[in-house]
């Protein structure tokens, strides 16, 4: 086993914050969910090249980018059991993934 370097403290914080609620892989990213309805895209050298708010409210339970596509699927849950879904576009390399489609199922 070999430990991470992570490229920065921000990036080594997060990590050690027991925030991360879902994780999934694409576009050469890995991709986290967190208790505050936000996505952290980090890159190769494991430093958080990005960050977004996929949720206003609630964790995010599950990702997936679909394969193929520049498309990311995002879902939270509030207090209630119904999941809201989001399917977000990549964007330009400095500004946020753009909102596709959302709904509750």
């Amino acid at each position: 086993m070999t430990n991470i370097k992570f490229a920065d403290d921000d990036t080594r914080s997060f990590f050690e914050s027991h925030d991360i609620t879902s994780v999934c892989t694409g576009s050469d990213s890995l991709f986290l969910g967190s208790r505050d309805g936000y996505v952290r895209i980090v890159g190769a050298s494991w430093k958080v090249v990005r960050s977004f708010q996929a949720h206003d409210a609630g964790s995010i339970t599950h990702m997936r980018q679909v394969e193929g596509t520049s498309l990311l699927v995002t879902v939270a849950v509030r207090n209630t059991l119904r999941g809201h879904h989001k399917i977000w576009a990549a964007a330009p390399k400095h500004s946020d993934p753009r909102l596709m489609r959302s709904c509750y199922l």
